[in-house]
């Protein structure tokens, strides 16, 4: 699935400004249109997908490998929510980083990416069901230590995502499906994961 430069521009575009004329104590709430408009913060993590390489860490004198797979990351998002109370509609658009590694920063491995999201979501009651795209942009794998360095620059990919959330005033907490593959040159790797995460809305009152 590619999505276009256009369409990604204007996802970050809305984002930013949405985040600028929004503070955390207060929200834009149109009363023509009966939208209400916060700001968010999205804190997960998620597995899943190819293994990029297989690793022997040493923690407490107890050795074990550790498969650092495409789909693996915790993530950190920032963004604002669209909601329609009266349609019980909703959609978000948030972005940030997401990252996994095993060691330190001179001898470890690490693969990072920075995704862009665009989520349209329906709610039932406190339940929240989404379905939306999302697109990484400069998913970078590296590997440092003492045999040498080895960096691989993926293209960006584009992907979608499903999501369920159980909502409780300014609070979401819920478990998330993300499809998408990473290409280098001729080769394809499956970065596709299940994740669990937690989102808070800013402005909006405990109930």
């Amino acid at each position: 699935m590619k999505l276009t430069h256009g369409f990604l521009a204007a996802m970050t575009g809305i984002a930013l400004l949405a985040s600028t004329s929004v503070s955390a104590d207060q929200y834009t709430a149109s009363t023509k249109s009966g939208v209400e408009i916060h700001p968010i913060g999205t804190l997960g993590f998620s597995q899943g997908g190819d293994t990029l390489g297989t690793y022997r860490v040493e923690f407490l004198g107890d050795t074990s490998d550790v498969d650092v797979d495409a789909g693996d990351s915790l993530f950190l998002y920032g963004g604002v929510q669209m909601r329609w109370p009266d349609a019980h509609l909703g959609m978000l658009i948030q972005g940030g980083l997401a990252t996994t590694g095993v060691g330190s920063s001179s001898d470890g491995v690490d693969f990072k990416r920075w995704p862009v999201e665009a989520i349209g979501f329906v709610e039932a009651g406190k339940m929240r069901l989404g379905l939306g795209l999302t697109h990484h942009f400069s998913p970078t794998f590296d590997e440092d230590g003492t045999g040498g360095n080895l960096r691989v620059e993926f293209d960006n990919a584009s992907g979608w995502i499903a999501q369920i959330e159980y909502h409780s005033g300014p609070a979401t907490f819920g478990l998330r499906y993300v499809d998408i593959s990473y290409d280098f040159s001729t080769l394809e790797i499956d970065g596709s994961s299940w994740g669990l995460f937690g989102t808070y809305i800013f402005g909006v009152q405990a109930r």
